[in-house]
Parts: structure tokens; C-alpha cells; sequence
């Protein structure tokens, strides 16, 4: 049963210290700022961590055989090590989560651009309610076009072939609405479906 344990241990312990490694060599290459610099850096990041798995293994083999210069200078180099590979793990989490903070940031900012850009346009729809519908407009057009055939026949036995000004105007006005009205309907339409 202790076997089982000290190798499910070293296991863990080896699997860890591997994905250490490879998370501590991630950070050391984002610090170069050419390939060569980042390989270095990624290189330098994993001799450290693995100093840190295998440091104390050879303290304790210093400390035993009485070499004691050797274990202090062994310890000094290992809490270097140590030290740099828990600030690399730090700042790959600190990296991360700022990242991260940034993205939801950008999410909220889009969120709110949407629901101001939502806003404007319910305004612009209420706008347009406004409108006659175009059953009306079209009732108003077909009246006019009566009026303006009576008008012609009028001006056409006195020889003038043109409704009036003020007439042509109303006439693209409602001509203006109507269109208005048809496009509001369609868009009302497309935003409930």
C-alpha cells in the first residue's frame, strides 16, 4: 500500500512539475521580443522549474554527505529559481485573467452600444407610427388623381395642361408618405416576425 502511494505521488508530482514547465516556458517566451529572445527566455523559464523539482534532491544529497558550502550555495540558487518560476506561474494567471476582464469588458461596452443603437431605432419607429396608414394615403392619392383629372379637363379646354403648384406639391407629399408608410409597415413586419 505505501508503494502504491509514493507512486501515485511521484506521479502527480512529475505531472505537475511538467505542466509547470510548460506553462513557466509559455510566459518566458512572451517576455522575448524576437524569436531567439523568446526561445531563450521559454529555455530559461524551464531550467527553472525543473531546478525547482530537483533542487532540494540535491540539497539533502549535499546536506548528507557534509558538504555544507555546497548546500547553501545549492539552497541559494534553488530559492532564485523557485522565486522566478512562482512569479512566471503568477504572471501567466495575472496575464490570463486580464484578458479575460478585458474580453467581458469589450462584451458589456457591445451590450451597451446595442441597446442605445435598440433605443434610437424604437424612436424612430414611433416616428413613424405617426404616419397615416397607407389604406388612408392611398384613399388621399386616388382623390387627388379625381380632382386632378377634373382639373386637366378643365385647363385643358382653357389650354394650360398642368395641375397647379400647390397641387403637384400635396401630390409628392403623399406620394412621399405613402412610401414612407409602406417602408414602416414592412419594417414593423420584419421586426416582429
Amino acid at each position: 500500500m505505501r508503494w502504491l502511494f509514493l507512486i501515485i505521488g511521484g506521479l502527480a508530482t512529475a505531472a505537475m512539475l511538467l505542466i509547470s514547465m510548460r506553462l513557466n516556458f509559455l510566459f518566458g517566451s512572451s517576455l522575448g521580443q524576437t524569436p531567439e529572445k523568446a526561445l531563450v527566455f521559454g529555455c530559461v523559464s524551464v531550467i527553472s522549474d525543473a531546478w525547482k523539482g530537483l533542487g532540494p534532491v540535491f540539497i539533502l544529497a549535499l546536506y548528507r554527505a557534509k558538504r555544507r558550502w555546497s548546500v547553501a550555495g545549492t539552497a541559494a540558487i534553488w530559492v532564485a529559481c523557485f522565486s522566478y518560476s512562482v512569479t512566471s506561474a503568477l504572471g501567466v494567471a495575472v496575464e490570463d485573467r486580464s484578458s479575460r476582464a478585458g474580453s467581458r469588458e469589450t462584451i458589456v461596452m457591445n451590450y451597451e452600444e446595442t441597446i442605445t443603437e435598440v433605443e434610437r431605432l424604437e424612436k424612430r419607429r414611433a416616428g413613424l407610427r405617426a404616419h397615416r396608414s397607407p389604406a388612408e394615403l392611398e384613399a388621399a392619392i386616388t382623390a387627388l388623381l379625381l380632382r386632378k383629372q377634373s382639373a386637366d379637363t378643365r385647363h385643358c379646354r382653357r389650354g394650360l395642361h398642368q395641375l397647379p403648384a400647390r397641387g403637384r406639391a400635396h401630390d409628392r407629399g403623399l406620394r412621399r408618405g405613402f412610401a414612407t408608410a409602406q417602408g414602416a409597415r414592412g419594417r414593423e413586419r420584419g421586426t416582429r416576425s
